[in-house]
């Protein structure tokens, strides 16, 4: 991105990571309707792709700190 971006802020489809987010500070994310989410780390050029389906659920689950854990192990593994 060409500056810092506020969490939570978008740029170019991209959320910012940091507080209030599903995925760590210093990076950006996508998330999907089905359940799935790709992280960029921006400092490591890491990239970390999170699979899952909700679909065909009655009750499908909120996977926010699913994910929130998922992209902050895979960040503090880089």
């Amino acid at each position: 991105p060409p500056r810092p971006l506020m969490p939570g802020a978008y740029w170019n489809g991209w959320k910012a990571g940091g507080e209030g987010t599903c995925f760590p500070a210093g990076t950006l994310g996508h998330t999907g309707f089905t359940g799935t989410s790709v992280c960029l780390h921006l400092e490591t050029a890491a990239i970390s792709v999170l699979l899952t389906s909700r679909l065909n659920q009655e009750n499908p689950p909120d996977l926010f700190d699913l994910r929130r854990r998922f992209h902050s192990s895979a960040s503090n593994s880089v």
